[in-house]
């Protein structure tokens, strides 16, 4: 399993970990996806489009993502932790958290309503 376009498809539960040592390119695509409680680890994700996508309750940690679309895309309880996301677009995501202490974010771009994904660790409000 080597660049697969995932659409419509549901995965749930599942650790990507355990194909990165093997494939770091997994996914070349997900396009309006469900992905539940799964995990992302020391993965390598650049100019991935997840546009349209749900990944609910799920983990980033040291994975680069740069140049990814999350363009419309329900991250809720979704987390990112020591991550590369430069560049990567977020104006239309909703629902994340982001380490912003740990995750380098140059050029990424963000939307005023969802800056909240970006303080949630901080243990501030935004009202």
């Amino acid at each position: 399993m080597k660049f697969c376009t995932f659409r419509n498809c549901s995965i749930i539960g599942l650790n990507w970990m355990e194909l990165s040592t093997s494939y770091s390119a997994v996914i070349e695509k997900l396009d309006r996806c469900l992905l539940k409680y799964n995990n992302f680890e020391d993965m390598t994700f650049r100019k991935i489009d997840f546009g349209k996508s749900q990944i609910i309750s799920s983990a980033f940690y040291k994975t680069t993502l740069s140049e990814c679309n999350f363009s419309e895309c329900n991250l809720k309880d979704t987390t990112f932790s020591m991550c590369d996301l430069q560049k990567s677009d977020f104006r239309s995501a909703q629902g994340f958290g982001i380490d912003i202490m740990t995750c380098r974010l140059k050029g990424a771009k963000f939307s005023f309503s969802n800056l909240a994904g970006l303080v949630s660790g901080l243990g501030i409000k935004i009202e």
